[in-house]
């Protein structure tokens, strides 16, 4: 596997993996909001950019059920607050490294990471809020999360935060692929899982859902008359979006004949 620009170039059969750390036009890592419902990666590779007869289209759905997401998607300068009110002395002038554990004197007694001024404002921020940033002499800056988990007794503490897109393509799914162009492209979205949305739509109609799968209960919707729009699927993770954000463009991926002689 070759890449270039992100364009990628395998051949047919070919295990391979896509790696790739998601950035904002200004270098920060790119953070997902914690307000997002059920959040995925949707990674998709087809044939053609647009919807038509025999389109070769597959979705893979990165969960990021387990990923860091935070209250603000934007990182904060841990610098930028200040000891006094309208004051120039940072609080943390070492950075991460004056921010040991959480305290508890925050606003109403409630735990929190970080606090200062900023103009006069006090201002308490928690692990969950945001990403923290610290920038040097050199204009460099350092990207950090705090992890309130305990692993062995111990707090886990600060973690250097990147956003990262993480696929491993199997030879049964390059198999699937044949010598011609393809796109590929990567999306954030989020929404009701489509167990949900096919339980709600079950109740409406009086069908009963319990123990059966989402093509049953699709199925028993379609004979009680539900109308789906014509791109609905239901194999896919979520049954309606309410965040669907480009992260990638459909981008070439071109796919070469088989190293191994035609597997």
């Amino acid at each position: 596997m070759k890449t270039f620009n992100n364009e990628i170039n395998v051949h047919r059969g070919e295990t391979f993996s896509i790696d790739k750390s998601v950035q904002n036009k200004d270098g920060s890592p790119y953070v997902i909001s914690s307000k997002l419902n059920n959040p995925y990666f949707l990674l998709t590779v087809s044939t053609t950019r647009y919807e038509q007869e025999d389109r070769y289209l597959k979705n893979y759905w990165l969960d990021l059920s387990n990923f860091p997401k935070f209250l603000s998607t934007q990182a904060f300068d841990l610098k930028s607050l200040m000891s006094t009110a309208n004051g120039s002395t940072p609080m943390y002038p070492n950075g991460f490294y004056d921010i040991t554990a959480r305290s508890s004197t925050g606003v109403n007694g409630t735990d929190y990471l970080a606090y200062g001024y900023i103009g006069s404002k006090l201002v308490f921020l928690d692990y969950d809020d945001c990403v923290f940033y610290v920038e040097d002499d050199e204009g460099n800056r350092t990207y950090k999360y705090w992890d309130d988990s305990v692993v062995n007794g111990d707090r886990v503490g600060w973690l250097n935060y990147k956003c990262k897109i993480t696929k491993a393509f199997s030879q049964e799914d390059t198999r699937e692929w044949v010598e011609q162009s393809y796109i590929y492209s990567i999306k954030l979205v989020s929404g009701q899982l489509m167990s949900d949305y096919l339980n709600g739509l079950c109740i409406s109609k009086g069908i009963d859902y319990v123990g059966i799968s989402n093509q049953e209960k699709y199925d028993k919707l379609v004979e009680a008359g539900h109308v789906f729009p014509k791109e609905f699927n239901v194999s896919r993770v979520i049954g309606k979006y309410d965040v669907v954000m480009p992260i990638l463009v459909p981008t070439k991926m071109s796919v070469l004949s088989s190293i191994n002689g035609g597997l």
